[in-house]
């Protein structure tokens, strides 16, 4: 009763949520582990983990880096573009909420969305928050509806050992432009400061941003963890 009335007042979901490739039921039909896994038969699965350059979906993370390069070297705007194709790996088409190109009206929904993350770096030629926020990016929105996803055999071959991507785009002149990856880039180290210190600082002011971002970097010999509040607050005795 409650998800016939949720879908009457306009809520809605995806249609393979339960029988899809990725929905729930597959989840339960996954063959059973042996009865002795073998740990680190290669290396800790651990050293697998990177952070991520794109804040967005994991799946969103190889096409948005490839349309951020077209961007960047063609000087591209939302209004020189006629129609995207973003060719991807056959996981990331079939994920919930990749394959989506509006209507936005939530920042989850932009950052899940391939054809949101590809619109947007090919736009705005940058990653920042800013640019998930549906309703302040009618120019990101509209490109989105024009952004195809494909998926392509190779890529799909490829994973999940690599994530490959392709965006190819047609500007209104007429050219053809495109751009492709093997494989993701993880952010390194200074990346993650640097859009730790772009939050930070929108928050807590510059000053106490700097100071926060030097004291995680020696938490571990800080003798007081009560530093760690008092600079998470956005001013005295108000903490966020």
């Amino acid at each position: 009763m409650t998800a016939v009335e949720l879908a009457a007042e306009g809520a809605y979901v995806s249609p393979t949520a339960l029988d899809g490739d990725a929905g729930i039921l597959a989840a339960f039909r996954r063959p059973r582990p042996p009865l002795i896994p073998e740990l680190f038969a290669d290396r800790p699965e651990i050293l697998a983990v990177f952070f991520k350059p794109v804040p967005a979906c994991n799946f969103a993370q190889t096409p948005a880096q490839v349309a951020h390069v077209l961007a960047r070297r063609h000087r591209l705007s939302a209004a020189d573009i006629d129609s995207v194709t973003a060719r991807v790996t056959r996981a990331a088409a079939l994920y919930p909420g990749c394959d989506v190109s509006g209507p936005f009206e939530h920042i989850l929904q932009a950052k899940m969305s391939i054809q949101y993350n590809v619109a947007a770096a090919l736009a705005h030629d940058d990653f920042a928050e800013r640019n998930y926020v549906p309703q302040r990016n009618p120019d990101v929105q509209a490109l989105a509806k024009r952004v195809a996803l494909v998926i392509d055999d190779d890529f799909t071959r490829a994973f999940p050992a690599k994530q490959g991507a392709a965006v190819i785009v047609r500007t209104r002149s007429g050219q053809t432009l495109e751009q492709s990856a093997d494989n993701l880039e993880p952010t390194d180290a200074d990346g993650v400061h640097e859009r730790f210190f772009a939050a930070a600082s929108t928050t807590l002011g510059e000053p106490r941003a700097h100071e926060l971002d030097a004291l995680i970097g020696t938490l571990e010999s800080c003798a007081d963890t009560a530093e760690l509040a008092r600079l998470t607050c956005k001013a005295r005795g108000t903490t966020q």
